[in-house]
């Protein structure tokens, strides 16, 4: 099992965003089925923090995919590492779009904060991106 974490900058225009990011879910959650990979996609700020476990080839997959999706660019990796178990394992793909005011069951923000950490914070490391990871985490909690 593997998870990869990524960032990267909308190019959405802010009039279409719903719209996309429907159309996103819904085709992520058939084809993230059948690759029996699991995750969300957050957005924030114009920025998608987006978070995928899956078999490591599925992943490499659907990244090389995503590479090339004209939705977004400068996609920058938190996290590309072997896990030990899914934290998102009934999350074919959720999208949280924290700009808005939608509040978000506990259970959810349960499989969040798991995830976050045990995925994503590494007490023992500190780079450039923890802040805008911080960010994300701290605008799913409100």
């Amino acid at each position: 099992m593997h998870v990869i974490a990524y960032t990267s900058e909308s190019q959405i225009p802010q009039a279409k965003l719903e719209k996309s990011l429907s159309e996103i879910e819904d085709v992520a959650q058939k084809k993230n089925s059948e690759m029996e990979i699991t995750g969300a996609l957050f957005y924030l700020n114009s920025r998608f923090l987006q978070i995928i476990e899956g078999e490591k080839a599925a992943l490499e997959d659907l990244m090389k995919t995503l590479q090339h999706d004209p939705r977004h660019s400068d996609i920058v990796y938190l996290k590309d590492s072997p896990i030990e178990k899914r934290s998102m394992a009934t999350w074919d793909m959720e999208i949280f779009n924290l700009e808005t005011d939608k509040k978000q069951s506990l259970k959810t923000l349960q499989i969040i904060t798991e995830t976050f950490q045990q995925n994503l914070f590494d007490e023992k490391k500190t780079d450039d991106n923890a802040d805008m990871l911080i960010s994300f985490y701290k605008s799913v909690l409100k």
